[in-house]
């Protein structure tokens, strides 16, 4: 049952994650913003050919790689492991769904397609949020159970 959970949470959130970009893509040029609300939070096109924060701009190559070594760990722990817990797969499938959509973008790209502007805060995409949340949310997750 865990894998058919972990199949539809991330095809669900791959899935949000692209017609998000191809709506960006198709919809505003680099550069350009669409302001949601106000300053604070708008969608703006930015390219990213680095990874986090746009470090390491000329790491394409590197961050390719790097991505499929985290899916092969994530899918050798998720097979390895069983889960008392929905949440857990949840969550687990949320980092591998933003690592699949960033990826996704390297490869056919070559950057990463970023476009949510919140106000003094580098551009990000719905994939940065998936591995953000799934990551913080996990060990929150292991920092309880070990109390």
């Amino acid at each position: 049952m865990k894998y058919i959970y972990f199949v539809i949470f991330s095809s669900i959130f791959i899935f949000l994650d692209r017609i998000s970009k191809y709506f960006v893509i198709k919809n505003i040029k680099y550069g350009d913003s669409i302001k949601i609300l106000g300053n604070f939070l708008k969608f703006e096109r930015v390219d990213n050919r680095g990874g986090i924060f746009g470090l390491f701009p000329n790491g394409k190559y590197i961050f390719i790689t790097l991505s499929i070594i985290a899916l092969i760990i994530i899918f050798i722990f998720f097979i390895k492991y069983e889960f008392k817990f929905t949440l857990f797969i949840f969550l687990l499938s949320l980092i591998f769904s933003g690592i699949t959509g960033n990826l996704i973008d390297r490869i056919f790209y070559g950057f990463v397609v970023d476009f949510i502007s919140v106000k003094n805060f580098p551009v990000f995409n719905l994939s940065d949020s998936y591995i953000t949340i799934g990551v913080i949310l996990i060990v929150f997750y292991l920092w309880r159970e070990e109390l």
